[in-house]
């Protein structure tokens, strides 16, 4: 988590943050590969869907039970782990946005039988709407 909150840093000085940004940030562990989930926002994101791909993984080794143990309250999110990734689904429970700033979703751990490579993961079709379901202008960006 302390690089994590490095490489957020690091994007927020470096002034290219859009209106919305998704970080992942990857470590490697004994039990595998994990990777910290962070949205950097405006405060104007209210719901917003991604692919990690990961390259071809067995499913079963994705561990996804901390994904959103940092989600604020008034969020849900779901995800579903296939073969060549993982997709992901975030929204508010009401007509509300994530606060501005920095805010960490949570977690996601490849065990080692998920066989996943260091440095395979990828963010595909992010897509970020506000609370009125207008397109919010974004980037992703995954780090090691």
């Amino acid at each position: 988590m302390k690089y994590s909150a490095l490489f957020v840093s690091a994007v927020l000085l470096s002034g290219s943050v859009s209106a919305a940004d998704l970080l992942v940030t990857e470590s490697n562990s004994k039990a595998g590969v994990v990777a910290s989930l962070d949205v950097v926002s405006d405060g104007n994101v209210s719901v917003f869907d991604f692919f990690l791909n990961t390259g071809k993984i067995n499913p079963s080794g994705v561990d996804c039970s901390k994904c959103f143990a940092d989600l604020p309250k008034g969020f849900t999110g779901s995800f579903k782990a296939h073969e060549s990734g993982v997709q992901f689904v975030v929204m508010a429970d009401g007509m509300t946005a994530l606060p501005a700033g920095v805010v960490s979703l949570g977690q996601i751990s490849f065990k080692t039988s998920a066989k996943i490579q260091p440095g395979s993961l990828a963010i595909e079709r992010l897509e970020m709407s506000d609370v009125a379901g207008n397109v919010v202008q974004s980037n992703s960006r995954v780090a090691e």
